[in-house]
């Protein structure tokens, strides 16, 4: 399977503004077998939101559950439908802000 063949996954994460934090989400993302594709944030009301899409072949309820023990991460939602063709990846947007 190549790498343009591996599913989209895309989710939203709020954390909280902290030393290191983006990093540690991006490592978790790495070491679970993900490639990151596309990453956002910006701080909305005293924490950083993020929206993230990843290629990969493993579950991506598991790199979820993985992100949501990590210190300073607030929430984390798997995005319904958001599964996509990694060559179809361009033409996801952002979503409208909603309260998480």
């Amino acid at each position: 399977m190549s790498m343009n063949d591996k599913p989209l996954h895309t989710m939203t994460c709020c954390i909280k503004p902290e030393t290191a934090a983006l990093e540690r989400i991006l490592q978790v993302v790495r070491k679970r077998g993900f490639s990151v594709e596309r990453f956002t944030a910006e701080h909305d009301k005293g924490r950083l939101r993020i929206r993230l899409s990843c290629s990969g072949s493993r579950c991506p309820d598991m790199l979820r559950a993985q992100l949501d023990k990590l210190h300073g991460v607030q929430s984390v939602c798997l995005l319904p439908g958001a599964s996509t063709a990694s060559n179809d990846r361009l033409s996801a947007v952002m979503p409208a802000q909603s309260a998480v």
